[in-house]
């Protein structure tokens, strides 16, 4: 399948948005494998099982992670902001930011059932 019909494909599965966020795609969206290919060493990665289509931001963010490990980062990020930066406290501090540690992160493609969350 050439380079185009996939990405068309692609973006077709998930209905022109982000596997990961649910935003709509723009033209340039990136295409992400499930499995990284730089974690593991198994033949044809790039079969249309292993690949969604992501926006550039969350490709970014996902990096070499697996799915799961993804959804712990996202689930992190709080902890990183508490440390990083003296603003984020005095805010939360003073109830202006509220932190929702416990709240379940759902992929939009686990949402249209194109991914099953483990």
């Amino acid at each position: 399948m050439n380079k185009k019909k996939l990405r068309k494909l692609l973006s077709e599965e998930t209905n022109g948005k982000c596997a990961y966020c649910g935003c709509d795609l723009q033209e340039g969206f990136h295409i992400d494998h499930i499995k990284p290919v730089s974690r593991y060493k198994e033949k044809d990665l790039n079969c249309l099982d292993n690949l969604l289509a992501s926006c550039p931001k969350c490709n970014f963010w996902k990096k070499d992670k697996t799915i799961e490990e993804f959804r712990e980062y996202i689930k992190d990020c709080a902890n990183h902001c508490d440390d990083a930066y003296p603003r984020y406290r005095i805010g939360k501090k003073f109830g202006v930011i509220t932190e929702l540690t416990d709240k379940d992160i759902v992929f939009y493609a686990e949402k249209i059932g194109l991914l099953k969350k483990n």
